[in-house]
């Protein structure tokens, strides 16, 4: 063989070596690559699992005491003043702290009429017997409950108002004018038993029935009120308005004058 042939066969023996070597390097390459992609995997998942955890240990729940929860306080605080401010014709909440409850009547108690007169034992006493049945029957049950009606609400206080602020009548006055005023308001201080109560004000001038607005009475102690508007010489005269319950029944009424 001449030089030349062998410097050719070198030449492709040096050639394929390296071919061989750059195979080898590209395969470490591929698998450093592959280690480090797995390294940053596994990196990323344990960041997270620490993650998951720190948040999890920060936020999570209270442990419930069973012996203190039993002996919590739960008492209202009392209210130094009044909730909220509200439009004029809707009743308002007096909060005073303790609500003004009222004692209820000895759970013993039969109303009059249920209560059996002791007969005499003896036949000559038949007449005083007869008498006191006779005077047992006296007290109806219909006259019971219009008493334990109206027991159930009293009206604490009314007046008939120019204006109403914060819920309190601002400007108390017995008479006044159309051009000058333009608007009457009744308010009222209303202490109740049993609730819920609906009750009414019936407006009357000069002896005519002239408005019915109903209020409703939702807690023991409340302030509210209703208002009308003066329009003109017709409604100039004696007002008169009555407080009536559901049943119909006249709790309180209070009266005033229209002038021009």
């Amino acid at each position: 063989m001449d030089r030349q042939t062998v410097e050719e066969k070198d030449r492709d023996v040096v050639k394929k070596f390296r071919l061989v070597v750059e195979g080898k390097e590209k395969k470490k390459n591929r698998e450093k690559s592959r280690l480090k992609l797995l390294l940053g995997m596994a990196l990323a998942c344990s960041l997270a699992i620490w993650l998951f955890v720190d948040y999890a240990w920060q936020h999570k729940p209270p442990v419930l005491n069973i012996e203190k929860t039993e002996k919590m306080d739960l008492s209202i605080p009392e209210s130094s003043g009044d909730a909220f401010s509200a439009k004029p014709g809707q009743p308002e909440i007096l909060q005073t702290g303790k609500a003004d409850l009222l004692d209820d009547p000895p759970a013993n108690t039969l109303p009059p009429d249920l209560i059996s007169p002791k007969f005499p034992k003896k036949a000559k006493d038949f007449d005083d017997a007869k008498l006191v049945m006779l005077e047992s029957k006296k007290i109806s049950p219909k006259a019971t409950q219009k008493k334990t009606i109206t027991d159930a609400v009293k009206i604490s206080k009314i007046l008939p108002c120019r204006e109403v602020m914060d819920k309190q009548c601002a400007a108390t006055q017995n008479e006044f004018s159309v051009k000058r005023d333009g608007n009457v308001y009744v308010w009222m201080d209303v202490r109740s038993k049993q609730l819920p109560q609906k009750i009414r004000h019936i407006y009357f001038v000069n002896g005519r029935r002239y408005r019915s607005i109903p209020l409703s009475i939702k807690y023991p102690q409340m302030r509210t009120w209703s208002g009308i508007s003066l329009n003109g010489a017709q409604d100039v005269g004696k007002w008169r308005v009555d407080v009536v319950s559901e049943q119909g029944q006249t709790l309180s009424h209070i009266e005033f004058r229209v002038v021009p």
